[in-house]
């Protein structure tokens, strides 16, 4: 029977290991060794995770997908995840800008971002619930802007009038919700949720069973 599980690669652009030499290598032999997608993570302000050492190098994830997708023409790029550091106008354009060099093989995660320093040094409230919010803010405004319509909005993050976005993407671009909380698993298992296509990973499914009964 034929598997439907599909396999992707983390490319090493930060902490010790971090350069563009070994990210576009990596990325090679992962096209070669049939990998189906790569991917890299988002950070304003890195600080390693404490297995990671002490090395703060962090080369940005959304230009080094720009450079792979010049040498890997079968892969998916992947961000694992996005956080929403960036005004939602400035991350829509990034991501069609990037869907236009990567032929359309690019998949968006966000997430709400481990560091509370990140948003504070962006100018945004950092607290959890405040990352939530700026997250399905940014992922609304984003999917808007790609669907070539000219968007207004104001909430009390966010106020702009009449803005278009150009070129928008060359596909629609999924969108995956990433965490590995019981939260996190109801914002994927969300009606939002559900009607974008997002989907899941991390330990969604060792919650679910608990979600079921509370």
């Amino acid at each position: 029977m034929a598997t439907k599980l599909k396999f992707g690669l983390l490319l090493p652009h930060f902490g010790e290991y971090g350069s563009v030499e070994r990210c576009i290598e990596g990325a090679k032999k992962a096209e070669a060794y049939g990998f189906d997608s790569v991917w890299v993570r988002d950070h304003l302000v890195f600080e390693p995770h404490g297995m990671e050492g002490s090395d703060n190098t962090h080369i940005e994830g959304l230009l080094m997908l720009s450079a792979i997708a010049s040498v890997a023409k079968k892969l998916i790029l992947g961000t694992g995840t996005v956080i929403a550091h960036r005004h939602p106008i400035h991350l829509a354009q990034c991501m069609a800008g990037l869907s236009m060099i990567c032929d359309g093989q690019l998949i968006m995660g966000i997430g709400l971002g481990t560091f509370q320093h990140e948003f504070a040094a962006a100018g945004y409230p950092d607290t959890l619930e405040d990352r939530a919010n700026l997250a399905k803010i940014s992922v609304t405004i984003a999917r808007m802007l790609w669907s070539g319509e000219k968007v207004s909005y104001e909430d009390r993050y966010f106020s702009f009038k009449d803005v278009e976005l150009k070129p928008t993407p060359v596909k629609p671009i999924p969108v995956w919700y990433g965490g590995a909380t019981p939260a996190s698993c109801r914002r994927e298992s969300s009606p939002c949720g559900r009607r974008s296509h997002s989907r899941h990973w991390g330990t969604c499914r060792s919650h679910l069973s608990s979600l079921r009964t509370r």
